[in-house]
């Protein structure tokens, strides 16, 4: 943390002196954030580490889609600013810290914590040996850990077995060892089980479908009914898995329990053939539709595609030339030339006053060219990226309106003070207040959840 801090300290700082400097550093300080997760994810099996690589070889298109559109932004970034060699000569220094503080630091903790984990594992199989339950020797370690007691205990139960004891013993009354990560695996894990329902209802329909056509059901019929059978069959699976497993079973009849799994079997059945599900999955396809529209994926994408306009225009219209200014008053003053100083100076201050219009040239790009005469899409997209992390639809509500206020504000005419930057600044700031609701209103359950 302080490291990364301290990068983003020094970028802020040469942003008066280098573009490329100041971006360096973050793309240094970003290098090093991955290249450590991977490295210590790779070394140790980490349990964030091997949930991702899960999630990667299940994700979707889309999925897929928004990685690929953050990796062009990037390069469109480093072509324009041409910074393509410092940045990556950046992230290779940022990789390198990464593997040096893993291979050092982390393993002279290493070495300090081993003796100590060794005697509790020492301690705990000698009491298996006595005999004593499992259950009960996870509580030992749970209540009589100390207060950060949840590294002992993941160290020697692992994750899962962590958080089941965070909430059935301690009730979560002490401190939590990296909290940060469950969110994230919260939302893995999520993601990984509706993949897994979707597979499994593809794999039913696949069979039921070639059962029913081998009964001499029409095709078409036969999809539509194995559809409906392999949907009632994955969401009674979801509702017994969902359902709160009794700590102490009551003994039940074998036959009366039988009549029962029959008779919830008769109205699954009952319930496929009356179009039940049928309805629902075509309520389902609407809502999928509407949630990909309105997407926080959708909201990364349009925020690339505003950010990379807006540092084309800026290219296209020399905002990003700073650095020869300074690069000329260096040269001027290491030559002690004076004159040379003060035309340069005054060139500065000509271009600021009398060359405005010229850098304001919309982008030259047909159709959409137009929208990119200012640094408000670049905010905007800034905005919509930032706002992506939501994925609920709800935050679209409020963040595509910001968005397009920020963008086609100055050309609806919205009124603005000429002394303050006119309607372009106005728009901004109607869009930022637009934005900063959405953080108050437009987040979900699962936002907050995952």
């Amino acid at each position: 943390t302080a490291f990364v801090g301290g990068c983003f300290g020094v970028a802020l700082l040469a942003l008066f002196w280098s573009f490329k400097i100041s971006s360096g550093f973050l793309v240094m300080a970003v290098a090093a954030t991955f290249g450590y997760f991977a490295i210590t994810g790779v070394r140790e099996r980490t349990t964030l580490f091997d949930k991702l690589r899960a999630w990667l070889f299940t994700a979707r298109w889309s999925d897929w889609a928004v990685g690929l559109c953050g990796a062009l932004l990037l390069l469109v970034i480093a072509w324009v600013g041409d910074c393509l060699i410092a940045w990556t000569v950046f992230a290779i220094v940022g990789v390198a810290m990464a593997a040096g503080f893993h291979l050092t630091i982390d393993a002279m903790v290493r070495r300090q914590q081993q003796p100590a984990i060794d005697r509790v594992e020492s301690m705990l199989k000698s009491l298996r040996l006595r005999g004593l339950d499992e259950v009960k020797l996870r509580e030992f370690v749970a209540q009589y850990g100390g207060a950060n007691w949840e590294g002992l205990f993941e160290a020697i139960f692992g994750y899962e077995a962590k958080l089941t004891a965070r909430e059935t013993i301690t009730s979560g009354r002490r401190r939590k060892f990296r909290a940060w990560r469950d969110p994230l695996i919260r939302g893995i894990d999520a993601r990984l089980a509706a993949h897994r329902a979707a597979r499994e209802q593809r794999h039913l329909q696949k069979v039921e479908q070639a059962s029913l056509r081998a009964k001499g059901v029409d095709p078409a019929a036969a999809r539509e009914q194995a559809e409906q059978l392999a949907a009632a069959m994955v969401e009674q699976a979801s509702e017994v898995r969902r359902a709160p497993a009794s700590a102490a079973p009551a003994a039940v009849d074998p036959k009366l329990a039988a009549a029962q799994k029959r008779a919830r079997i008769k109205a699954m059945l009952a319930d496929a053939r009356s179009g039940k599900y049928s309805r629902r999955s075509r309520s389902s396809l609407l809502a999928r539709t509407f949630g990909l529209a309105f997407s926080g994926k959708v909201r990364f994408l349009l925020g690339c595609l505003l950010l990379a306009g807006c540092v084309l225009w800026m290219k296209q219209n020399g905002w990003l030339s700073a650095e020869e200014v300074t690069s000329a008053t260096m040269q001027a003053v290491r030559d002690r030339n004076l004159t040379e100083v003060t035309a340069v100076a005054d060139g500065v201050v000509s271009d600021l006053a009398t060359q405005q219009t010229d850098r304001s040239k919309s982008l030259a790009l047909p159709l959409v060219g137009r929208l990119f005469d200012s640094f408000n899409p670049g905010v905007a997209g800034l905005l919509l990226i930032a706002l992506s992390i939501f994925r609920g639809w709800r935050m679209s509500l409020f963040a595509l309106p910001a968005a397009a206020i920020m963008v086609l504000g100055p050309s609806l005419g919205i009124p603005g003070v000429e002394a303050l930057g006119g309607s372009h600044t106005t728009s901004l700031a109607l869009g930022g207040a637009i934005g900063a609701v959405g953080l108050l209103l437009g987040r979900t359950k699962n936002d907050d959840e995952n």
